[in-house]
Formats: C-alpha cells, sequence, structure tokens
C-alpha cells in the first residue's frame, strides 16, 4: 500500500478478519509482519507483530468456519511519501495425516490512527448556575490517538461563543458570566496535521440579583431605630451587624432596623437571594457622630452662680439676681472642642423681666448658634436684669449642644443633639427696710448709703423698745425676709444676738435692756439692721439674696444720777409732795416714800 498522504506516516491502524476451518485436533499459526520501502522494492526485512498472529486451537471446530478479528497499531514505521507498506501472513503448517486447516482473510483495512479529543465532565454538574460560580471541567478520559506530540487544548466562551479564548493546554476555570457558557476540548496534533473532534458543555448561568443597602450615615451615637432598606422583591434576606451596633428586630425583610452604640463605627451586611436561587452580599459601613458634652458656670454680680454639666450633671443650674445685676459665664468647653453649635431658647418665665432696659418676651423661639458662635454665647457680661413691675421675675433658658456633622455652620438633619442644661434665673426686688426703735423710725432708700437714727436711754430695764420692722417692698413670702443684726458695743452689755439674722416679725414689740458695764460712765450701743431676701433659710446673707441698705442706730447710754437733797431742806413726815431745787440733777420732780 502506498503512502499518498504528502506526509510521513509513524503510525497506522491494522485490522483484518481471519477465517479458519479445523477438523482436527491439532493447531496452525498464522504469522503478522510488516516492511517499509520504495514502491516495487520488497524489503529484505519484515517486523514481526505478535498482536497481529493467530493460532487455530488445537481441539477442532469441526466442519464450521470461525471468524476472528485482529487488530492493532504499528508505531515507528517512518513511512515516506510516496513508499509502500508491505504487510505478509506465514503460516506454520504441521504435519499429520487425515487432518487439514484451513485460512482464509477478509475485511483487511489500514487506515491512520484515529484521534479522539479528551472526555469532559463539567463542574458544578448542573445544567444552570448563578453568576460568579466558578465553571471548570473534570478530564474522565483523556485524548488520544494522532502520535507522540499530540495534545489536550481547552477554551471558553461566556458570550454563548460568539468570542472565545485561545486554545491552551490548562483546563479553563473561570467565574460564570450571566447567559450561556462554554467549555471545549480537542486533541491537537501536528506532526500527523490532524486533530479531533471538539467536545462541548455549557451552562446557563442566571443573573445575580442587585444588592444595595441605603440608609443614614452618618449616625448619632446612642442613636436608635436607624432603619437601613434592600430592593424590593427579592426571594430572601439575610441581615447582620458588626462593630459598634446591634439589630433591633427582624433580621429577613426588605428593612432592617440598627442601634447605634456609643461612638465608633458599625458596618450593616446583608445577603439577598431572588428566586433563581442567586445570591449577592454587600455592606454599608456607618459612622457615628459624637454626642456632643458641655459645661459651663455662670455667675452673677452679686456672686450667686451654679455649674452645668451634660457629662454626669447637674443638667439644672440656678442664679438669683438683684435688680440691675448681670451674669457671665466661666468654664465653658465642649466634647468634641470643635464642630459644636447650640441650639438656644427661652420656653418660660413672667412677663416682668428687663433685659438691658428692654422686656424679655416669654417664650422666646429657638435660636441656632453655630460652632463659630459658641464662644460668644458663653462668655458675658449680660445684662443689666431688671423686673418692670412686681417683686419677683423668673426666666428658664435652655441650651441644646449639637455636633455639626456636615460642617454646615447650623443645626440640620444628622446632626446629633446632645442633652440640654437648663438655666433659670430668679430676679428679686431688694427688701425696703422701715424700722422703728423707741419711736426713732428709720426708712431705707436703698441708694448704696448708711441710713441712720439716734436717740439716749437711761441705764434703766427695758429699756430698748424695738417697735416695728417693716418691709415697704412687700417681698413674698414675708417669712423669707429677714433682718441681719450686727452690734458695736462700748461699755454697754445687752441679750441679744450679735451677727445674727431673724425675721421681720421678731423685732416687732419686743423689749430689750442696754445695761451699762461701768454703771457710773455712759456708754454707746452701735444696732445695724439689714433686710435681705433669705432663700434658702440659712440666716445668712448669700450670694443673691439682695441685702439691703444698713440701717444704723447709735444709742447712747446715760447713767442714773445720784438724788442729794438741799442742805437747808428739811423733810416732814405726813407732807405732800412738793419740788426740790437746787439739787440734782437739775430742777427734777422726784417721788418720795413717806
Amino acid at each position: 500500500m502506498k503512502n499518498t498522504t504528502g506526509l510521513t506516516l509513524n503510525t497506522l491502524d491494522i485490522a483484518y478478519d481471519i477465517l479458519y476451518r479445523n477438523d482436527g485436533n491439532r493447531s496452525s499459526t498464522l504469522n503478522f509482519s510488516h516492511a517499509a520501502g520504495p514502491e516495487g522494492i520488497i524489503p529484505a526485512v519484515f517486523t514481526d507483530v505478535a498482536a497481529l498472529n493467530f493460532s487455530t486451537p488445537a481441539a477442532s471446530s469441526g466442519t464450521s468456519v470461525v471468524t476472528v478479528n485482529k487488530s492493532e497499531t504499528l508505531t515507528g514505521l517512518s513511512l515516506l511519501d510516496g513508499n509502500c507498506l508491505y504487510i505478509r501472513w506465514n503460516t506454520n503448517d504441521l504435519a499429520g495425516s487425515g487432518q487439514r486447516d484451513e485460512f482464509g482473510l477478509d475485511n483487511i483495512s489500514v487506515a491512520l490512527e484515529g484521534i479522539d479529543s479528551p472526555v469532559i465532565a463539567k463542574s458544578p454538574n448542573s445544567g444552570a448556575v448563578c453568576e460568579g460560580t466558578t465553571l471548570t471541567v473534570i478530564v474522565s478520559t483523556p485524548g488520544s490517538g494522532g502520535g507522540e506530540n499530540c495534545t489536550d487544548m481547552y477554551r471558553y466562551s461566556t458570550d454563548n461563543g460568539t468570542t472565545w479564548t485561545s486554545w491552551s493546554p490548562s483546563i479553563p476555570s473561570f467565574s460564570a458570566v450571566t447567559g450561556t457558557n462554554l467549555i471545549q476540548s480537542w486533541r491537537d496534533c501536528p506532526d500527523s496535521d490532524c486533530s479531533s473532534s471538539v467536545n462541548e458543555v455549557s451552562w446557563v448561568v442566571n443573573a445575580n440579583p442587585v444588592c444595595e443597602i441605603t440608609g443614614p450615615d452618618p449616625v448619632c451615637a446612642n442613636s436608635e431605630g436607624n432603619s437601613y432598606e434592600a430592593p424590593m422583591g427579592l426571594a430572601g434576606y439575610e441581615w447582620s451587624v458588626t462593630g459598634n451596633g446591634s439589630i433591633s428586630g427582624p433580621d429577613d425583610a426588605q428593612t432592617v432596623s440598627v442601634d447605634a452604640g456609643a461612638g465608633g463605627t458599625y458596618t450593616v451586611w446583608l445577603t439577598v437571594t431572588n428566586a433563581d436561587g442567586c445570591t449577592s452580599s454587600c455592606s454599608f459601613e456607618v459612622t457615628m457622630t459624637p454626642e456632643p458634652d458641655f459645661t459651663f458656670t455662670a455667675t452673677t454680680t452679686n456672686g450667686s452662680s451654679g455649674t452645668g454639666n451634660t457629662d454626669g450633671g447637674p443638667n439644672l443650674v440656678t442664679i438669683y439676681f438683684c435688680p440691675g445685676e448681670y451674669f457671665s459665664f466661666s468654664g465653658y468647653s465642649s466634647v468634641p472642642g470643635t464642630q459644636v453649635g447650640y441650639l438656644e431658647e427661652i420656653p418660660s418665665g413672667t412677663d416682668n423681666v428687663t433685659y438691658n432696659g428692654n422686656a424679655v418676651t416669654v417664650p422666646r423661639a429657638q435660636q441656632d448658634f453655630g460652632p463659630a458662635s459658641a464662644a460668644a454665647l458663653f462668655s458675658g457680661p449680660f445684662g443689666p436684669y431688671d423686673l418692670s413691675s412686681g417683686t419677683s421675675g423668673s426666666l428658664t433658658q435652655t441650651y441644646t449642644a449639637y455636633y455639626d456633622a456636615d460642617n454646615s455652620g447650623s443645626y440640620t438633619d444628622g446632626d446629633c443633639l446632645g442633652e440640654t442644661i437648663t438655666l433659670v434665673y430668679h430676679i428679686n426686688a431688694t427688701p425696703l427696710l422701715e424700722t422703728t426703735i423707741n419711736s426713732e423710725q428709720v426708712t431705707s432708700n436703698n441708694d448704696g448709703v448708711d441710713d441712720t437714727g439716734s436717740f439716749s436711754v437711761c441705764n434703766t430695764p427695758n429699756n430698748i423698745l424695738f417697735n416695728s420692722f417693716v418691709d415697704l417692698n412687700g417681698l413674698t413670702p414675708a417669712a423669707s425676709v429677714k433682718a441681719y443684726q450686727t452690734l458695736t458695743l462700748s461699755n454697754v452689755t445687752v441679750p441679744v444676738c450679735n451677727n445674727c439674722a431673724a425675721s421681720l416679725s421678731a423685732f416687732s414689740s419686743v423689749m430689750a435692756t442696754a445695761s451699762l458695764v461701768n454703771p457710773a460712765l455712759p456708754g454707746t450701743l452701735v444696732m445695724s439692721f439689714r433686710a435681705f431676701l433669705d432663700i434658702d433659710n440659712d440666716n445668712v446673707i448669700d450670694a443673691g439674696e439682695c441685702a439691703g441698705d444698713w440701717v444704723v442706730y447709735t444709742i447712747t447710754v446715760n447713767p442714773l444720777p445720784e438724788v442729794t437733797c438741799p442742805e437747808d431742806q428739811s423733810v416732814c413726815v405726813d407732807e405732800a409732795a412738793f419740788l426740790l431745787t437746787g439739787g440734782s440733777p437739775g430742777d427734777t420732780a422726784h417721788g418720795r416714800e413717806r
């Protein structure tokens, strides 16, 4: 057989049928051999191929004809183009009598070796997969045939074969793309200029659902019920939260509610599933803006003060004013130290309070002091505060801090409100003290100058009578209006307290005795009184208790005279009273006893 392929053939497939009839119990052999050479010149040397030899069985087959097929691949031929392949069979006929072997050859074929592509099985072994699934194949049977230099090759397509990757000996492994994805296998045999058919597997790739989270960011620290939402209409939802936050309520609905922690960040995680069973996951990191804290001290002109602090309190500050006084802030600070503004308002109060001579509107609408105005808001002095009528008034002012998260310079949605400090102002009129002692009346005009009175008494019992002490301004409650008393004594003792206070009623219709220490010498008692509103009922003039001017009495205590009679005066028993003259002290009428 002549090679007309135009190629040098190294491999050929040989097949043939042997027909035989063996009517005796003996065995004969039909041997196969081949050689390659020029056309018309039978080679001297043939190569035996044992796999193609045949021996009849020793047992008789009777009169029937038996067909046996033999086939083999011849290798290492080096059959040049234009040369011929020579094949032959020879038999070893064994001697015997009365028996015979009969052979026949049929269906002799010489063909180029068949080339089979690799047999591939898809992984995962499913008709439909989800987008993003890793697709590959398992080679169940490697490619075969075609000679020694053949290579199993593979390629894949993610658009139903419109475009392909280059053929490669590497088994593909890739991420599935929505649509139809394919992998092909092929055996390439360059030496024989032949190749196998192509094997192919395919998957239908379903799209993954769109995973998207919408919701607030940033949120306020310690805020509750922050709502996050996923796309509608999907088959399943699975929410989780990591970081400084927690889910409150269901975690498998289209929306989820998250409570924020004290600060830092938290991450909202979501996995969604569509009707094809495909899933997608996404996350959403949320920053918590701080809930600001702040502190300040408010102090009035008279020294009444209070400190507020949202970090542990107190959140209520009360200060007391006397008419015409101011107050200032000190010690202001905030945490964080920047981007903190304040919402200020006056929600309540009386309508008789004035500020710098103007009536204060109550209630007054909320005002926004952005971070740039915070320092001026907590400075001072502010005032003067006064009363347009009545004897007392009050204002309630609130300050609520916010963190200006968007740096807008004012409060907007998303800025975080902190706690509120409430500042309460009490403005009280100053008591106007009118005193009467031993019928000597002194009225204070609260002009900043002491008001004075004086009188003399003799060194006798109950020589001082407190007639009345009255507050002409009528401050209420009356029991809180008190008089503070101080004494300065010179050669005098008096059984009343020094540096003490009592209600005004305690000074009405009360008698006291101012006694001389040395009865032969005069003495002086200076009694000073100052009315004040004892707000805390501690009998001490505290800051903000609006004390009036001092009322000062200077009392001279004179010694009693020694009574003497004139030398020429005689007194008779049973005589009527008469006037002593020329004696001491002066011409004073004195009684006498019989």
